[in-house]
């Protein structure tokens, strides 16, 4: 999935800034939404 690559690379560069937690939240919100969208 090219969304899944795209919040992979976006949450490998913020992950250096020592944001990790934040974007470890809104990854999986992400991926909870497209959950509903498939379903």
């Amino acid at each position: 999935m090219d969304i899944e690559k795209n919040i992979n690379s976006i949450f490998s560069s913020v992950d250096h800034k020592g944001t990790y937690n934040r974007w470890m939240i809104l990854r999986s919100f992400f991926i909870k939404l497209l959950f509903f969208n498939i379903k």
